[in-house]
């Protein structure tokens, strides 16, 4: 059948771009309990020992493993804008609701370009 390779293609894609954003999520959550002065001890044992690190760790890793099974199966100068762009697009998003960053007219003028860039390189 067709359409299972299409639709498990797009589940990869999705996925990789759901790990990533949520690795930057709970990296940016990491920094907002830790100080990042790499040269006290006590501040990389905070690092080392926080959940938010190693869980944003571990979606980075997932993303990367999933993002190499997709570059296998995509041509790279399509997928990966097509993938960055849903990465800026959905961190856009998320960091609003997660953080309550504000959501300016210049950055719906960016998605709205991004997505058309987006549109443009796939056809």
């Amino acid at each position: 059948m067709i359409i299972y390779p299409i639709i498990e293609n797009i589940f990869f894609v999705l996925f990789a771009v759901l790990c990533n954003v949520l690795a930057q999520i709970s990296l940016k959550k990491a920094s907002q309990v830790i100080s990042l002065d790499f040269f006290n001890y006590l501040t990389f044992n905070a690092l080392l020992t926080n959940s938010f690190v190693w869980l944003g760790v571990f979606l980075y890793g997932i993303s990367f493993i999933l993002t190499i099974k997709i570059y296998a199966r995509f041509s790279l100068s399509i997928i990966s804008p097509i993938m960055m762009g849903l990465i800026f697009i959905a961190i856009l998003i998320s960091s609003y609701f997660v953080f309550g960053e504000i959501l300016t007219f210049r950055k719906f003028i960016g998605i709205s370009i991004i997505t058309l860039g987006m549109y443009i390189i796939s056809k």
